[in-house]
Formats: structure tokens, sequence, C-alpha cells
């Protein structure tokens, strides 16, 4: 007579993901088998509501046909910090008063980033703020890819005095 290995033992298992990354369960484990061997099986999820927003651990429950026990998934959400280069310079000036500002960033991050807004200051107060919603409706995209670089030119017709002024 054969018998067919049990499941002996299903171990918990964490996994890491960056805040606002979009999860989707594993829709196997591993189990160690009778035999000393290891087997993928499926497991069926309780509860699959994972809000990636906020920072830190989720434990999520499963369980496994033939196994009386049950698997922990420790789902561990990191906060994702942008790489990002800026650059902001007059292009061309008169006395001290710029006519033109050049405005780059370059992405060395591994995700996508979205300019949510760009905000001229003239000798530290706010002169100009293009909104993500402006710069989409102009033709201007708002993100930039990994790896990848943005940039815009802003033109005054008085212009814009350099002592101070800033763009964040």
């Amino acid at each position: 007579e054969v018998k067919e290995p049990t499941i002996s033992t299903i171990e918990n298992f964490s996994t890491n993901v960056f805040q606002h990354d979009e999860y989707i369960f594993p829709a196997t484990v591993v189990a160690n088998m009778s035999n000393g061997t290891t087997k993928e099986v499926p497991v069926n999820w309780i509860n699959t509501d994972v809000d990636t927003s906020i920072i830190g651990s989720q434990f999520f429950e499963g369980t496994v046909e033939g196994y009386a026990g049950s698997v922990t998934l420790t789902l561990i959400i990191n906060e994702y910090i942008p790489n990002i280069q800026t650059n902001a310079y007059s292009m061309y000036s008169i006395n001290n008063l710029s006519k033109a500002i050049s405005i780059s960033m370059n992405n060395y991050g591994e995700k996508p980033v979205t300019v949510n807004k760009i905000e001229v200051y003239e000798s530290g107060t706010l002169f100009t703020t293009y909104t993500s919603e402006q710069l989409a409706n102009s033709g201007i995209s708002t993100e930039i890819l990994p790896y990848g670089n943005w940039g815009m030119t802003i033109t005054y017709k008085i212009g814009l005095w350099l002592d101070g002024s800033y763009v964040k």
C-alpha cells in the first residue's frame, strides 16, 4: 500500500513592498511534506484587503486543504523615498532681472514620480504656482519615469528679481 505524503508544516513568511505599491497575494505556498520533500500547494487567503498607503506591517492568514494549521503572511510596507535631482537657473538676465527660468528634474529612483506643483519665489515671496492640473492642461506631462528626466522653461515679460529668488 502506497501512502501519499501529507503536509507536516508550512512556514510563515514575509514580503516587503513599497508604500502605494499594488500587492497580489501568492496563489501557492511551499509545504514541508511528511517524506522530507517540499511541495507547492494552493492557499486560500482569508482576507485580501491590503492598504499599502500605511507604512508598517500587516498580517494575513491563509488556509491550505489537508493542513490543520494556518499560514501567516507578514506584509511589510516600507516608505519609498524618491531620488530626485532638481536644478533651476536663470537662462538669461539683465541687471539682476531674470527673463527666463529653466527647471529640470532627474529621477534616479526605481519608481515613477509625479510633479505635483512648481512654485517660484521672488525675494522669498511666492510669485507663481503651477499645479499638476495646470501643467497637464498645457500639454506638459507631470510623470517622470524611472531614470528619466523632466523639464520646463518659464519666460517672463517683465522679469523676476534674482536676489533671494528660488524654485520649489
